[in-house]
């Protein structure tokens, strides 16, 4: 969806803030709160604003999801392993 110099990518906005020196910036005006440690930050590219918000978005997933699958083995009397070596 773009408006007027900006684009919403996975509930983000994302405005061109275009320098003499990077005539491709972009920066993030608006966040989901899961992701709200990117509200402001600048990228080089909308491609490197896309894959930061796709890797916050990614690492959230993996810390909730370990700790729902916690609570899942126990509440089936398994005990759960914090630290598994291979």
């Amino acid at each position: 969806m773009k408006k007027a110099n900006s684009i919403t990518y996975k509930k983000c906005v994302i405005y061109n803030k275009p320098s003499e020196a990077f005539p491709e910036m972009v920066q993030i005006t608006k966040t989901p709160k899961a992701i709200n440690e990117l509200l402001g930050s600048k990228w080089v590219t909308l491609n490197k604003a896309e894959i930061a918000i796709d890797t916050l978005l990614a690492e959230n997933l993996i810390i909730y999801g370990a700790a729902s699958v916690k609570k899942e083995i126990e509440s089936i009397g398994l005990p759960y392993i914090e630290d598994v070596s291979l």
